[in-house]
């Protein structure tokens, strides 16, 4: 009878360590998920902010260099 209890003691600590393993494991694939698909936004962002700023540099050359030839002229 002890050991019998005592095999259903065993199962049942094996079952609950197994289900904490398996809940922090869930947990730490959450959180990476959510860190890649942050990180994927800001490059993301990043990336868009970049090309506006380019594209904000050649517009004001161009200008400039508009303004630099309207002179030389006039």
């Amino acid at each position: 009878m002890l050991t019998a209890l005592i095999a259903v003691g065993g199962t049942l600590l094996g079952s609950i360590v197994t289900f904490g393993f398996q809940r922090l494991t869930a947990d730490r694939t959450v959180r990476q998920g959510f860190r890649e698909r942050l990180r994927q936004d800001r490059l993301s962002a990043y990336s868009a902010f970049a090309a506006v700023v380019m594209e904000y540099r050649h517009f004001e050359n161009d200008r400039t260099g508009w303004h630099r030839t309207t002179r030389i002229r006039g």
